[in-house]
């Protein structure tokens, strides 16, 4: 958005024209023919099985305890206690390099002990790692300090601005020659940069390790995401260079980003460290990795740590949710409509084995309804119907209600979707919705992205997850996670996503005529909303 200023005249002359046209029933051009409208009016956001972080919410505002509501959303476990470290991979390159950065200086190692390891690396220092084909390399060299603002929280949850200085190092744009023909085991070599300078590489036959100094934190790549803990820099079968985070369970939960609000009820930042840690540690036990993105848990890094979470990490150090002696799978949403949701309804696979992850109703205030308009037209060429499309009705659901099938009729006859794909396909919140036909001017098809809406993973297939790039961190203040979980932290009041289903809006004579009368009086300039 952004101010209009010096062009009054103008925005009259526009205004007069399009209320005009709108008077006359003329539309405007390039306005989409008038034909059949989808309306599907649903509620929630997320997969919906298990617990609901708006329940987590209501409940815990009530007056419920974090056992009481771990207890009602996964029926049959217990509290019992657990421990270990969590890998986390934070990075994956595909052109096998990536900056680290030392706010508080720290060592790189390597595994095999080469000759020219360890490398310490003073207070903000910058180097760069990487994979030439055959070693991995450290470039490390001259450099001219420069200054870095960079975002911290204090204890009392306030945000404040702090300037860092770095030392920039200068990097070549491809391994030195000598170096690619060196021997096994750990060379170093002097090149000049594009820019001249000097820079000097270690290289070693195996993989990095990458340690702050003591109590500090490594930043990776241009996010601003720092990390403690150990970082392992190895390159994987499929050529990408991977940064994988290696700390204490304890030390990643007030890195994460699902809940990072110092005004939520104790019990509500309580129950979601439990569940955190628990579907970390199963994610380990059944794949030894876990993602970092909204496809996991979201895991921030130090960065995004604050007093009121940390604390409640602390409170229930060790607690985790068991069934029957063993970590149960506390997958989570962020609304599930007040009514959870089943694993077929959520993930499409059976509950054997998964009793506890069961439909049923839970407190909430707020259940998100939400409604979205699609062209018939556009539904047809979402889902590949290749006919005229005719209608669209759910044909099967399942027992919170979420539509498990959905039938398309029409000139090609009928065709039979998943829910899930339905869902996916038009960008909806969840599989909570019922499904209408009405005559009007059609709206923007749904979003060139609608395809790519990602949702929560069981934690038992972690493991199995493609790399993809990291969340982009949000202020602090507001959840850092994107999709599908965002959780209301006031009465009636829910954060909105990063990116939701666009929705169509069709702008009425009456906008014209405000403007029109907002113009006449004066304004000097106008905030305009983009549509999508």
């Amino acid at each position: 958005m952004g101010p209009m200023r010096g062009v009054l005249s103008r925005c009259c002359a526009a205004v007069v024209v399009l209320a005009a046209a709108t008077s006359t029933g003329a539309a405007p051009a390039g306005a989409r023919a008038g034909g059949p409208v989808l309306v599907i009016d649903g509620r929630g956001f997320g997969h919906g099985v298990g617990m609901a972080q708006d329940g987590l919410f209501w409940m815990a505002k009530g007056g419920s305890t974090a056992p009481q509501i771990l207890a009602a959303f996964y029926p049959g476990t217990t509290i019992g206690r657990a421990g270990g470290t969590v890998r986390v991979v934070v990075a994956a390159a595909a052109d096998r390099q990536a900056v680290l950065v030392f706010p508080d200086g720290g060592t790189i190692d390597s595994d095999g002990g080469d000759q020219r390891f360890p490398i310490r690396v003073g207070v903000g220092g910058r180097v760069v790692v990487g994979h030439d084909g055959s070693h991995y390399w450290v470039a490390t060299g001259s450099a001219q300090p420069s200054s870095s603002t960079t975002a911290t929280t204090t204890p009392d949850d306030e945000a404040t601005t702090t300037t860092t200085t770095m030392a920039e190092v200068t990097v070549p744009s491809t391994p030195p020659a000598t170096d690619l023909e060196a021997a096994p085991g750990s060379t170093t070599s002097t090149t000049a940069g594009d820019d001249g300078d000097t820079s000097s590489r270690a290289r070693s036959s195996s993989r990095l390790s990458v340690v702050p100094n003591s109590g500090g934190s490594v930043g990776v790549g241009g996010a601003g995401r720092r990390y403690r803990g150990r970082l392992d820099v190895a390159l994987d079968g499929g050529g990408l260079l991977r940064v994988v985070n290696t700390l204490d369970v304890e030390q990643y939960l007030r890195g994460m980003g699902e809940v990072r609000d110092s005004k939520w009820p104790v019990a509500g930042l309580r129950g979601q460290a439990i569940a955190a840690r628990t579907y970390a540690l199963r994610a380990m036990a059944a794949g030894g990795e876990i993602c970092a993105d909204q496809r996991c848990q979201v895991y921030l890094g130090a960065q995004a740590e604050y007093a009121a979470m940390n604390k409640a990490v602390a409170d229930t150090r060790g607690q985790v949710v068991l069934y029957k002696g063993k970590l149960a799978s506390t997958v989570y949403s962020a609304n599930g409509g007040g009514h959870s949701a089943s694993r077929e309804e959520g993930f499409g696979t059976t509950s054997d084995g998964y009793p506890y992850l069961r439909s049923a109703t839970y407190t909430t205030k707020n259940q998100l309804a939400w409604t979205v308009k699609v062209g018939l037209a556009d539904v047809a060429a979402r889902l590949g119907y290749g006919g005229s499309l005719q209608s669209v009705t759910v044909a099967r659901t399942g027992p919170s209600g979420r539509a498990l099938e959905v039938s398309l009729v029409g000139s090609s006859g009928t065709k039979a979707v998943p829910g899930r794909t339905f869902d996916a396909r038009l960008g909806l919140k969840s599989t909570l919705f019922t499904l209408k036909l009405t005559d009007g001017v059609a709206p923007p098809p749904p979003p060139a992205d609608a395809a790519e809406v990602i949702e929560q993973a069981p934690p038992e297939e972690a493991a199995s997850l493609p790399p993809r790039p990291p969340d982009p961190p949000l202020p602090d203040g507001l959840l850092a996670r994107p999709e599908p979980r965002v959780v209301a932290t006031a009465p009636a009041a829910v954060r909105t996503p990063t990116r939701i289903p666009r929705e169509s809006s069709n702008v009425p004579l009456a906008v014209f005529v405000l403007v029109t009368l907002g113009l006449a009086s004066g304004v000097s300039y106008l905030s305009r909303r983009q549509l999508p």
